[in-house]
Protein backbone atom coordinates (compact mmCIF):
# COMPACT_ATOMS: atom_id res chain seq x y z
CA UNK A 1 0.00 0.00 0.00
CA UNK A 2 2.87 2.39 0.82
CA UNK A 3 4.49 1.58 -2.51
CA UNK A 4 1.29 2.35 -4.39
CA UNK A 5 0.88 5.68 -2.55
CA UNK A 6 4.51 6.62 -3.13
CA UNK A 7 4.31 5.73 -6.83
CA UNK A 8 1.13 7.76 -7.29
CA UNK A 9 2.79 10.74 -5.57
CA UNK A 10 5.78 10.34 -7.92
CA UNK A 11 3.46 10.31 -10.95
CA UNK A 12 1.83 13.54 -9.79
CA UNK A 13 5.09 15.31 -9.00
CA UNK A 14 6.91 14.22 -12.16
CA UNK A 15 4.11 14.65 -14.63
CA UNK A 16 4.91 11.27 -16.18
CA UNK A 17 2.20 8.94 -17.35
CA UNK A 18 2.08 5.49 -15.78
CA UNK A 19 3.84 3.73 -18.72
CA UNK A 20 6.61 6.34 -18.85
CA UNK A 21 7.23 6.09 -15.12
CA UNK A 22 7.29 2.27 -15.22
CA UNK A 23 9.76 2.34 -18.11
CA UNK A 24 12.02 4.73 -16.22
CA UNK A 25 11.77 2.58 -13.07
CA UNK A 26 12.75 -0.50 -15.11
CA UNK A 27 15.80 1.29 -16.54
CA UNK A 28 16.90 2.44 -13.09
CA UNK A 29 16.47 -1.07 -11.67
CA UNK A 30 18.52 -2.62 -14.49
CA UNK A 31 21.24 -0.01 -14.10
CA UNK A 32 21.53 -0.52 -10.34
CA UNK A 33 21.76 -4.32 -10.69
CA UNK A 34 24.10 -4.47 -13.69
CA UNK A 35 27.28 -4.96 -11.60
CA UNK A 36 25.61 -7.79 -9.70
CA UNK A 37 24.43 -9.40 -12.96
CA UNK A 38 27.95 -9.22 -14.40
CA UNK A 39 29.40 -10.78 -11.25
CA UNK A 40 26.89 -13.66 -11.36
CA UNK A 41 27.69 -14.29 -15.03
CA UNK A 42 31.40 -14.34 -14.20
CA UNK A 43 30.89 -16.75 -11.29
CA UNK A 44 28.79 -19.07 -13.44
CA UNK A 45 31.53 -19.15 -16.09
CA UNK A 46 34.47 -19.94 -13.80
CA UNK A 47 35.59 -23.55 -14.19
CA UNK A 48 35.96 -25.32 -10.86
CA UNK A 49 37.76 -28.48 -11.92
CA UNK A 50 40.49 -29.56 -14.30
CA UNK A 51 39.04 -33.06 -14.48
CA UNK A 52 35.38 -32.51 -15.16
CA UNK A 53 34.06 -31.49 -18.53
CA UNK A 54 32.92 -27.91 -18.72
CA UNK A 55 30.37 -26.46 -21.10
CA UNK A 56 31.24 -23.41 -23.17
CA UNK A 57 28.86 -22.14 -25.85
CA UNK A 58 26.90 -25.36 -25.46
CA UNK A 59 29.89 -27.61 -26.14
CA UNK A 60 31.80 -29.69 -23.58
CA UNK A 61 35.42 -28.65 -23.04
CA UNK A 62 38.12 -29.48 -20.53
CA UNK A 63 39.82 -26.98 -18.24
CA UNK A 64 43.02 -27.20 -20.27
CA UNK A 65 41.15 -26.19 -23.42
CA UNK A 66 39.46 -23.35 -21.53
CA UNK A 67 42.83 -22.14 -20.22
CA UNK A 68 44.38 -22.37 -23.71
CA UNK A 69 41.59 -20.25 -25.16
CA UNK A 70 42.02 -17.70 -22.37
CA UNK A 71 45.77 -17.47 -23.04
CA UNK A 72 45.19 -17.17 -26.79
CA UNK A 73 42.82 -14.22 -26.25
CA UNK A 74 45.26 -12.34 -24.00
CA UNK A 75 48.49 -13.31 -25.80
CA UNK A 76 49.17 -10.18 -27.87
CA UNK A 77 52.45 -11.36 -29.39
CA UNK A 78 51.09 -14.88 -30.05
CA UNK A 79 54.06 -16.68 -28.51
CA UNK A 80 51.91 -19.05 -26.42
CA UNK A 81 52.84 -17.41 -23.10
CA UNK A 82 51.53 -14.51 -21.08
CA UNK A 83 53.92 -11.74 -20.12
CA UNK A 84 53.30 -9.42 -17.16
CA UNK A 85 51.88 -6.85 -19.59
CA UNK A 86 49.45 -9.35 -21.11
CA UNK A 87 48.42 -10.67 -17.70
CA UNK A 88 47.46 -7.26 -16.28
CA UNK A 89 43.77 -7.81 -17.06
CA UNK A 90 43.41 -10.20 -14.12
CA UNK A 91 43.32 -9.16 -10.48
CA UNK A 92 46.02 -11.63 -9.49
CA UNK A 93 49.70 -11.01 -9.07
CA UNK A 94 51.83 -12.17 -11.97
CA UNK A 95 54.47 -13.44 -9.54
CA UNK A 96 51.96 -15.69 -7.80
CA UNK A 97 50.98 -17.37 -11.06
CA UNK A 98 54.47 -17.57 -12.63
CA UNK A 99 55.53 -20.53 -10.46
CA UNK A 100 58.88 -21.18 -12.18
CA UNK A 101 59.75 -17.44 -12.13
CA UNK A 102 60.82 -17.36 -15.78
CA UNK A 103 58.93 -14.14 -16.53
CA UNK A 104 56.14 -15.77 -18.49
CA UNK A 105 53.05 -17.82 -17.73
CA UNK A 106 52.69 -21.08 -19.63
CA UNK A 107 49.61 -23.24 -20.08
CA UNK A 108 50.27 -25.45 -17.02
CA UNK A 109 50.71 -22.43 -14.76
CA UNK A 110 47.53 -20.88 -16.16
CA UNK A 111 45.56 -24.09 -15.57
CA UNK A 112 46.74 -24.15 -11.94
CA UNK A 113 45.83 -20.47 -11.59
CA UNK A 114 42.37 -21.04 -13.09
CA UNK A 115 41.71 -23.99 -10.79
CA UNK A 116 42.65 -21.96 -7.73
CA UNK A 117 40.19 -19.15 -8.45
Amino acid sequence: DDLRTTFQAYLKASGYKFDQAMSLLQQISEMRHEPERRHVNWVLGVPLSADKNLVHNGKPIRMRVFAKRSIDRADKDKNGFLTPDEFKSTRSSFGDVDKDKNGKIDLDEYVQFSNSR
